[in-house]
């Protein structure tokens, strides 16, 4: 381990958590001198960074799905809104490495948004920081620490994922990118002629450079992605059928039921029966 990432800290300022039967509405938008993390339990929340977000059009607002978490940048306007009051959690949190604070600019999530393969894992220690804000000792020294170990342990979880997908492919750098835009998209409506053309290719000469990098085709790794998220919502989730196509970035229940049995050799509902403990 690197010297740097030895010394990487994080301190709790603020722990928020918005549980049980007290459901409410978020601030519509807030700036924060230290970094902050927002996610919630039930239901997605629609954000947008920045000063200059609500002068936006509406495509400059994404969406974080639950599990998903925002990351804000210190300094920067969180913008948010949900559809409806709702359980969310919100911690504000001093983050060093090397005895400096980390600036905005190094942010692991340029669109605000940390999205988890492991997600089961992520998911576990979200369940931990719930914990240690529920208990009796939430705002002892000790809780902080410990929900500072945890909130930690995320951000490495994330650069871990991030860096395992780099080192999967050669270093053709348009490649790379397009690799990550594909893991951070593949729960959505993901265009690949929009995909190509951001790396300045035709759809037919970015397919051929990916697949010479990576073995398949981005639509196939597109795929695999989506159906490794869906196996895990199946498994390790109560969602519909219908719930999971949508978080997978398919338009429908009946479409995705068919990609995954023609896949599986199973149906969604056959492969949770099957497979569920």
């Amino acid at each position: 381990m690197e010297k740097n990432e030895m010394s990487e800290t994080v301190r709790i300022i603020r722990h928020h958590h918005q549980s049980g039967e007290r459901r409410k509405h978020m601030l519509p938008q807030d700036t924060y001198a230290f970094w902050a993390l927002l996610y919630s339990e039930e239901q997605p929340i629609a954000y947008a960074l920045g000063a200059d977000a609500m002068d936006a059009d509406e495509p400059h607002w994404k969406e974080a799905q639950p599990g998903e978490l925002v990351l804000c940048p210190p300094q920067t306007t969180l913008h948010r809104r949900a559809a409806r009051p709702l359980l969310f959690h919100f911690i504000e949190f001093d983050w060093q490495i090397g005895g400096a604070p980390v600036a905005a600019a190094r942010t692991p999530a340029p669109d605000g948004k940390l999205v988890f393969r492991h997600a089961a894992r992520a998911r576990s220690t979200l369940q931990l920081l719930e914990g240690v804000q529920s208990a009796p000792d939430g705002l002892s020294p000790a809780a902080r620490a410990y929900a500072a170990h945890l909130v930690l342990d995320l951000l490495r979880l994330h650069r871990y994922e991030r860096d395992a997908a780099s080192a999967r492919v050669v270093a053709d750098p348009l490649v790379r990118s397009a690799l990550a835009e594909l893991e951070r998209r593949c729960g959505e409506d993901c265009s690949m002629r929009a995909i190509a053309a951001a790396a300045g290719l035709s759809q037919s000469q970015f397919t051929r450079r990916f697949q010479a990098a990576v073995g398949i085709s981005p639509i196939v790794y597109l795929t695999q992605l989506r159906l490794q998220r869906a196996r895990t919502l199946l498994l390790e989730s109560d969602l519909t059928v219908e719930a999971i196509a949508v978080r997978c970035g398919y338009q429908n229940g009946f479409y995705f039921s068919r990609v995954f049995s023609a896949h599986t050799g199973a149906s969604p509902s056959a492969y949770r029966r099957a497979n569920r403990v």
